[in-house]
């Protein structure tokens, strides 16, 4: 039985390590993130994390210093490196490769919210099978953390600014963290005023970024933002016309029971050479109209004339040339 449960255990944490990382990998690629970039980014975070994981332990600690790996792998501390580890490090790497350190922080918050969420759930499931005891403390801050990670979800689809994840993320964890070592050992310690350091870091760049983006955005007139919203507007249903008219136009979209091999050799070749046709201009069409749409939910936001990428104000004389730019030039990111 004993067996079984240590099987168990190394199972779900090896399942938990390859879900979270394949949900930072997925939202970070979406982004438009290098694939090496991104793997250079976590091996780092996890170094990092684990030695100042470590650091916080032997300056938190008034008993003897236990420095065993089991120490290193396991909370409080391991969470507190994380939280400075994930500062450092988006702040490090985002500089080193050109990104906007606010954009990579959410996405770095959501997969670090899933990690601190899914080790709570199973820390707290194999004491309670271990013991046969619920720990309430334990329990509470799971619920925490899943109702952040719920909020912070949702909140990715409707954010002003970027950077707003990330900041809230590290608020909420440092409060919880350092409430939950407070109950553990009813004693203040070093870990308590790296927490309460990274809240007031974490509030202050919060107004710091609102402002900043509020200042952004007063550099377009608001008559010269409806007129770029109708032109998108416009552009958006004469694609969706072009669209229509391109589907109408192709046998094979418009008969479903159209397929190769059933016309005359003739007619099939033009149909064919008429089908890629088709196809090739409708992926032009729906990255255009994709773009639109991105362009059109940035007025909706209140972040359009943002470079997305940078997150400095777009000329306007680009704007007026393409009114669904989000970025001032096209860049690696």
């Amino acid at each position: 039985m004993q067996i079984l449960i240590s099987f168990l255990n190394f199972l779900s944490i090896f399942l938990i390590i390859f879900i979270g990382l394949f949900i930072f990998w997925g939202n970070m690629y979406r982004q438009g993130f290098r694939n090496e970039k991104i793997w250079n980014f976590v091996a780092v975070l996890s170094a990092i994390s684990l030695i100042l994981g470590k650091v916080l332990y032997i300056v938190s600690s008034s008993v003897s210093v236990d420095l065993s790996f089991d120490t290193l792998v396991s909370p409080p501390y391991l969470i507190g490196g994380i939280i400075v580890g994930a500062v450092f490090v988006t702040s490090v790497i985002s500089s080193a490769n050109n990104w906007s350190v606010f954009r990579a922080g959410d996405y770095v918050a959501l997969s670090l919210n899933f990690f601190l969420l899914s080790f709570g759930l199973h820390r707290t499931i194999f004491l309670f099978v271990a013991t046969n005891k619920l720990n309430f403390i334990d329990t509470g801050i799971v619920l925490l953390y899943l109702a952040l990670y719920i909020f912070l979800t949702r909140s990715l689809r409707t954010q002003v600014f970027s950077g707003y994840i990330f900041t809230v993320f590290l608020i909420v964890v440092s409060i919880i963290e350092s409430a939950g070592l407070f109950l553990l050992t009813y004693t203040l310690q070093f870990s308590h005023t790296i927490y309460f350091a990274i809240i007031i870091f974490a509030v202050i760049n919060l107004f710091e970024r609102y402002k900043e983006i509020k200042i952004m955005q007063t550099n377009l007139p608001e008559d010269f933002i409806d007129e770029m919203k109708v032109r998108l507007e416009e552009k958006q249903k004469e694609i969706s016309e072009d669209l229509g008219d391109l589907n109408e136009a192709d046998s094979f979209v418009k008969d479903e029971t159209r397929v190769e091999h059933n016309a005359e050799p003739a007619e099939e070749a033009q149909e064919l050479e008429e089908h890629y046709d088709n196809v090739a201009n409708r992926g032009v069409l729906l990255k255009i109209k994709e773009q639109i749409n991105k362009a059109l939910g940035r007025i909706k936001k209140g972040n359009y004339g943002v470079d997305e990428n940078t997150e400095k104000p777009i000329s306007k004389e680009r704007l007026e040339a393409d009114p669904s730019a989000t970025t001032n030039v096209e860049q690696e990111k």
